[in-house]
């Protein structure tokens, strides 16, 4: 079982000891939200001061090549992009490191997911 922790929401003055203690604990990674703001990025460099742990961002943006440089500099890990929000088939930019991969809600038609099944 993989586990991501969500600690955007810890009190700064917590936020140390709190990834200590799910770095002890033994999370997988440390898993990221952001609906089309680009401060998740600040908090991600922020986060990384404490933790080599991985970092997964779940971005929902019509837009992503907004946060294509953002995405390089910060260290993310793995970025999932909420398809429902794209506004045009997503494409990637060849040097971007790290996993990336699409979520979608349940009452969205299958048929959409048939562009992203076969990529790498």
């Amino acid at each position: 079982m993989r586990i991501s922790a969500s600690v955007a929401s810890v009190p700064d003055s917590q936020l140390a000891d709190v990834v200590r203690q799910m770095d002890d604990a033994g999370v997988d990674a440390y898993h990221l939200d952001s609906i089309d703001e680009p401060r998740i990025f600040d908090f991600a460099k922020h986060l990384r001061r404490f933790t080599r742990t991985p970092f997964d961002l779940h971005l929902i943006t019509g837009n992503p090549k907004l946060y294509w440089d953002l995405i390089r500099e910060s260290g993310i890990n793995q970025t999932v992009f909420q398809l429902e929000a794209l506004q045009k088939p997503l494409f990637i930019p060849d040097d971007l490191k790290g996993k990336i991969g699409i979520a979608v809600q349940s009452t969205t038609n299958p048929d959409k997911l048939s562009v992203y099944r076969d990529w790498e």
